[in-house]
């Protein structure tokens, strides 16, 4: 039988084109209701992109007029509280100076006994029947080492010598350098040692926790599944218009949201920092007056120490009470020559030294050192050598002590050394 298509020619090819595309695989089917999925993929991203770009971009805005908000009334609080700021920055270095300060003379002071004390201490362990011929300083202060030489009896009589020196509270690392039998006449030899000992101050009446913090995470890899690109050319146009869209979605959040919102981080870090300073300050005001009280007592007890450290003018009466103590214990004043002054480390005082020679009984110059370290003033005594002198007309042992005298002197009037010069320009921004 002859059939004849009478349907016109484009719905022919239609036809046949749906039914030869149906059968291919380069396509996506079609939904229910007839309408093709990149038909729908085209509405989705033409809704959602938008509406997320409008999304992102009230959320920024909203972000921003907080952001401006708190950055406001930060800005307001820091002019409120720079003026209470400066006071109480300018309290605390004032502070800090006078600590400094205080450490400071504290520091000079505390070695002014070194010397009597340890004279003291080797003169009362020495046994009956051990005699000394030299004391020498080996290492200086603070941590004062000394060499110690003489003769004994008989090798017991060093042992308890030693033993004595060891008892002491002021003295530490005794120990015996060597010791020969030495005749000193045909019918008497005697033990000549040496030993060394080393000054200490009397005894008075972190765990490191390493937190680690171990993050870590998975990214979870996620595998997009493409479908095949159509074949159709108005599929393809819906595809390439879902495209667009989303690509001018990522241009907006990559060129436009991320940009602002780095900018917001740093804005907000910005603020965060002023709102520290300004807690900061106001913490500051509610001890003001506390501030002002220790700077008070701290400024009272720098003055009270101060007036141990002696003044330019001071040093003639100082030196004339050095020779004073040397003629009322009958020690022989040998030399004395003053050291040119010199800025101590501190740089707030000037450092003024003596060397001096004496020659006089033991336990004489030992008071004599005492007497000089009980001054008014800081003079801080350090011996060098002590030797025999021969002796008196009586038959008393005479010894020759060579030491210097240490003193701190406050700079003159309008005198400033560079270190203090530097630190008042800190501290006296009041």
């Amino acid at each position: 039988m002859i059939e004849v298509n009478l349907l016109p020619e484009s719905q022919k090819t239609r036809g046949g084109g749906r039914s030869k595309r149906g059968a291919g695989s380069g396509g996506l089917k079609t939904l229910s209701g007839g309408r093709n999925s990149w038909s729908i993929v085209l509405l989705i991203a033409g809704v959602l992109v938008p509406v997320a770009i409008l999304v992102l971009w009230l959320g920024q805005r909203s972000e921003a007029r907080g952001l401006e908000d708190r950055l406001e009334a930060a800005t307001a609080d820091s002019a409120r509280l720079a003026d209470l700021r400066a006071i109480s920055d300018s309290l605390t270095e004032r502070q800090q100076l006078i600590r400094e300060r205080v450490a400071l003379v504290e520091r000079l002071d505390r070695n002014r006994f070194v010397w009597p004390h340890l004279m003291d201490e080797v003169s009362r362990a020495v046994p009956d029947i051990v005699w000394l011929v030299s004391l020498e300083q080996v290492n200086p202060l603070p941590d004062v080492t000394v060499q110690i030489r003489g003769m004994a009896a008989n090798p017991l009589a060093i042992t308890e010598f030693v033993r004595n020196l060891q008892a002491s509270e002021y003295l530490k690392d005794v120990q015996i350098l060597g010791s020969q039998q030495q005749e000193v006449s045909e019918e008497l030899s005697v033990q000549a040692f040496t030993l060394v000992a080393t000054y200490r101050q009397p005894p008075g009446g972190l765990t490191t926790e390493a937190v680690v913090d171990n993050r870590g995470g998975r990214r979870a890899a996620g595998v997009i599944a493409m479908a095949l690109l159509p074949e159709d050319p108005r599929d393809q146009y819906r595809l390439l218009g879902a495209i667009v869209l989303l690509a001018a979605g990522a241009l907006y959040y990559l060129y436009v949201h991320k940009p602002k919102t780095a900018d917001f981080e740093e804005m907000a870090q910005r603020i965060e920092e002023i709102e520290f300073q300004n807690d900061l300050a106001e913490a500051r005001m509610e001890n003001l007056e506390a501030v002002r009280r220790d700077l008070e007592l701290g400024e009272r007890q720098f003055a009270v120490l101060e007036r141990l450290v002696p003044a330019r003018g001071e040093i003639p009466a100082i030196y004339e009470a050095i020779a004073s103590q040397s003629q009322t214990l009958g020690l022989q004043l040998i030399s004395v020559v003053p050291v040119e002054p010199e800025t101590d480390p501190g740089g707030y005082f000037l450092v003024q030294n003596w060397d001096m020679e004496v020659e006089g009984q033991y336990h004489d110059i030992g008071a004599f050192l005492s007497r000089v370290a009980s001054f008014d003033r800081i003079v801080r005594p350090a011996i060098t050598e002590i030797t025999p002198a021969g002796e008196t007309n009586s038959g008393r042992q005479l010894v020759r002590a060579r030491f210097g005298l240490e003193t701190f002197v406050l700079p003159p009037e309008g005198v400033v050394t560079a270190e203090a010069g530097a630190t008042e320009g800190g501290g006296d921004s009041e």
